[in-house]
């Protein structure tokens, strides 16, 4: 289904496995908006460090929308900036962090072998 060696982050919500390509996520935009397993999330692309994080998109009451915009991470609702840790830096939501669910990069070979139902993330 992917080359043995292709990277990707492995990411686990409610009861569902997910693999995003690296590759894939390059290709179509660093901020990926979905669910997995019944759970709103954002996967980020780290072009710089050839790497990607996996965040829960709910904060308190909210389910935040995020976006690439003037090279930085802003949520839709508002208008905040947010690190690639999952910190937002200015703007309303200062100081507070979005949840990180269990996540692993990794080569789709050893993923797979542990995941066989996952599902792959495609643009």
């Amino acid at each position: 289904r992917l080359k043995l060696a292709e990277l990707l982050l492995g990411v686990r919500a409610g009861e569902a496995w997910g693999a995003y390509p690296l590759e894939r996520l390059g290709r179509s935009g660093p901020v990926v908006n979905e669910a997995l397993g019944g759970v709103p999330l954002s996967v980020w692309f780290l072009a710089s460090e050839r790497s990607a994080a996996a965040y829960d998109r709910r904060l308190g009451e909210r389910t935040l929308t995020f976006a690439l915009r003037d090279g930085r991470v802003t949520d839709a609702e508002t208008g905040s900036t947010w690190s690639p840790e999952g910190e937002a830096q200015e703007g309303p939501l200062k100081g507070q962090r979005l949840r990180r669910p269990e996540q692993l990069l990794t080569e789709w070979y050893g993923w797979f072998a542990h995941h066989p139902g996952t599902t792959i993330w495609e643009p």
